[in-house]
């Protein structure tokens, strides 16, 4: 008898046990896929409600959990915000909330392999940023992360805004960005940067906006492999009316301006701006031109290694020489196949002061169906020609 009661003690506590650790695979089960249990926000304090925003953070029976990627110090995705890149849904806000998260806690955004479809600015405002760390975008590659805006509502699709009280140390890249193809330029500016101080921006394309990309009231910026085809501006660079700074210390590599009906490049009162194996080819007005001030430096502007060539209407560059000062060009190749590039760089001087212009080591070449005249000379000077100084040790053919 006594050992029956022991018996049935054993498999009462047995099942007591089996019950408690079901118990516990269920509620382990119970937690929500993708996310781990948390104590403390981002920042390390303890989490509380008014942090739990539904998506990184989230409460549930009375524990709050975080995405994974975020233990792990990985970029956040915004798929997990609801962006969809399938092409054809409309991901204007979650997008925005991803990246509103994104700049208060200084955490990075990682953008998928698709198409996000946008009607809507996406601003970036950095001024709301709680935390010393910076925030850097970043896609899967040009044409493999595509943002496609639509309708007509957006002056800008994206929009980077500094915050003027600090050094920005602002990242985005590897993206491409289009409207709908209907023949002609539409849809306000690609990509805006405005009020940066130290910024990087890679591996981007712009197609069929008014303006590709446009950066006012930027200094000490390097861009790299920026590509803007088929707008009306492929580059706007300039100081607002009550902006901080002039285009200063910019460095654009390795990028190409094709196919643009006003201007492939335009840089108003640039110093030290710098363009490095870029190309500007095909835009149907002139390729690059430059204006120069003296306001915030000595050198107007340094352009090696590129390359025009069939830029019609005027020239292939416009430089406006305002103060004294030297502008410098290098290695660059100027061709011309027929009569719709009048001159090769075309030099207003409106100063009173004496400036330098250095040209070295360029290669001119007239070929195919150009006619050489009086009027179609590789360079032209034009206003004040006496206050020039001009260093030609180019190559004419």
């Amino acid at each position: 008898m006594k050992k029956n009661i022991i018996t049935s003690q054993n498999k009462i506590l047995y099942l007591l046990f089996v019950v408690l650790v079901c118990s516990s695979k269920i509620s382990a089960q119970t937690s929500p896929s993708g996310y781990v249990e948390a104590t403390e926000w981002i920042d390390h304090t303890p989490i509380n409600d008014k942090q739990a925003d539904g998506t990184v953070y989230i409460k549930k029976a009375n524990k709050f959990y975080v995405l994974q990627e975020i233990t792990k110090g990985q970029p956040l995705n915004v798929v997990s915000f609801g962006v969809k890149p399938d092409g054809k849904t409309d991901s204007s806000l979650p997008l925005q909330k991803a990246i509103d998260f994104a700049v208060k806690t200084g955490w990075s955004i990682e953008l998928p392999i698709g198409t996000i479809v946008t009607s809507k600015k996406i601003l970036v405002d950095l001024s709301m940023a709680k935390t010393d760390r910076k925030i850097k975008i970043k896609g899967a590659g040009r044409n493999l992360t595509i943002i496609h805006n639509i309708g007509s509502e957006t002056d800008i699709a994206l929009h980077i805004k500094g915050n003027m009280k600090q050094v920005d140390y602002f990242n985005i890249e590897g993206f491409s960005m289009k409207r709908t193809d209907v023949g002609k330029p539409d849809g306000g500016t690609a990509l805006k940067l405005e009020n940066l101080l130290n910024v990087s921006v890679k591996d981007i394309d712009t197609f069929r906006f008014k303006t590709g990309f446009e950066f006012t009231d930027v200094c000490a910026g390097y861009f790299d492999n920026l590509v803007a085809t088929w707008g009306d501006y492929g580059l706007i660079n300039k100081k607002t009316t009550n902006g901080f700074t002039y285009p200063n210390l910019l460095n654009y590599v390795n990028c190409s301006f094709l196919a643009n009906t006003t201007r492939g490049a335009y840089i108003e009162y640039g110093h030290n701006v710098k363009f490095d194996s870029c190309g500007f080819e095909g835009n149907y007005g002139t390729g690059l031109e430059i204006s120069y001030n003296g306001l915030n430096g000595s050198v107007s502007a340094n352009v090696i290694n590129c390359y025009f060539e069939n830029n019609i209407n005027n020239a292939d560059v416009i430089l406006t020489v305002g103060n004294g000062g030297t502008a410098n060009f290098i290695g660059n190749t100027f061709n011309r196949f027929d009569n719709k590039t009048e001159n090769n760089i075309i030099v207003n001087v409106t100063s009173d002061k004496k400036a330098k212009l250095n040209m070295i080591g360029n290669g001119f070449m007239d070929a195919g169906k150009f006619t050489p005249s009086n009027d179609r000379s590789s360079i032209k000077i034009m206003g004040k020609k006496q206050n020039l100084d001009v260093d030609d040790r180019n190559y004419y053919k």
